[in-house]
């Protein structure tokens, strides 16, 4: 039998070719720097995930518990208001002279205050003495004279500082100051009497020119103007008194001077003349049209009121509910005011606890 050759080997013991295209999968590696990446990507996933799910909240932005109580801190409230005043004028009048002469010094121009006790016009030699009474005088006065020029008369003495009693009647401590005044202002008085032809009689403790017909050297005449005025102030009050006003009487300030007010906002007659005096209202009848004439509202009595949190009152109307003591008690308050997220209550007597209940129960009974 002849032997096989090389080319005649059977099957089972030739080696099989590779293919460069089939790996054998012994072969496959992981690189460990593509194995380190995963896991550390993994970890941080996982990090991100829990402080998403959980991360603590810093004591300062932590919620407070609610407060079981609210304690009673009484404030005065005084409720003020700036409000708007409209005014009615008269017409316009004038400071009249008390003799005949010639303008030998003046000291008026239109815009300028003439005050009582004091001087602007000198007639001849002797100077006029501006002068207000509340009754407007009408004849010269001596020792013993009575009436109620007189009693006007040291009203305003005293009002100006002097040790004047009023009695209505012209007595030695009524000249006393008349004189002082006159001799202060360069003139000269009779003993014991009061000269009318000395006076220039003013509306009001001050009076605003708003002309000065009469200049230096021109001649003045008895009852003739010297001085013009502005239109007189007939009547005053609030333009659109508040709705919301705590209850209780008011009264108006105007240029921290204090203005009393009825009821309806109007400035009752005794204080008009204190309200033309204020700088606000003579710059108000200068260009009324772009100066309003404001002032401020307020309480005369101010009230006493404790500011609690809303849900510390059991509303049963518009303004009234009940607080709850700590003891559970019920007791009646009317609300006032709210601001700033506190309710303002008042009681009807001043309370006796020093707390209440800051959420009032829900079965809290006012009655």
């Amino acid at each position: 039998m002849p032997r096989p050759t090389s080319t005649d080997a059977p099957l089972s013991d030739l080696e099989p070719e590779e293919s460069p295209d089939l790996a054998p999968r012994d072969r496959r590696r992981w690189n460990p720097s593509i194995v380190l990446l995963c896991l550390a990507t993994a970890a941080a996933t996982a990090a991100v995930v829990a402080f998403a799910m959980y991360h603590p909240v810093p004591p300062s932005l932590a919620v407070a518990a609610e407060p079981k109580e609210a304690a009673l801190v009484a404030e005065d409230m005084t409720d003020a208001r700036t409000v708007e005043l409209k005014v009615e004028v008269g017409e316009e009048s004038s400071l009249t002279s008390p003799v005949n002469g010639t303008i030998t010094r003046t000291s008026c121009s239109p815009g300028a205050t003439l005050t009582s006790a004091t001087t602007s016009f000198t007639v001849d030699s002797d100077p006029l003495i501006n002068l207000h009474t509340g009754t407007p005088l009408w004849r010269s006065l001596k020792f013993g004279d009575r009436g109620e020029d007189v009693m006007a008369l040291q009203h305003e003495f005293a009002r100006l500082g002097y040790a004047v009693t009023e009695t209505a009647r012209f007595d030695w401590q009524t000249w006393i100051a008349w004189d002082t005044i006159v001799e202060s202002l360069g003139g000269d008085t009779t003993y014991g009497e009061l000269d009318l032809t000395h006076i220039v009689w003013l509306p009001t403790a001050q009076v605003t020119a708003s002309a000065c017909p009469l200049r230096l050297g021109q001649k003045a005449s008895s009852g003739g103007a010297l001085v013009s005025l502005p239109s007189t102030l007939l009547s005053a009050s609030v333009k659109t008194m508040p709705s919301d006003l705590l209850p209780g009487t008011r009264t108006l300030t105007v240029n921290d001077i204090g203005i009393a007010i009825s009821e309806d906002g109007s400035v009752t007659a005794e204080s008009l003349g204190t309200l033309a005096e204020t700088d606000a209202y003579r710059n108000h009848a200068k260009d009324a049209e772009n100066t309003p004439l404001e002032g401020t509202l307020t309480l005369a009595e101010p009230l006493t009121a404790y500011p609690v949190p809303p849900a510390a009152v059991a509303m049963t109307g518009d303004t009234s509910g009940c607080v709850a003591s700590m003891d559970g008690d019920a007791l009646p308050v009317t609300v006032v005011s709210s601001k700033l997220g506190r309710s303002y209550i008042t009681f009807a007597d001043a309370p006796t606890v020093d707390a209440v209940q800051a959420r009032a129960p829900k079965d809290l009974s006012c009655w």
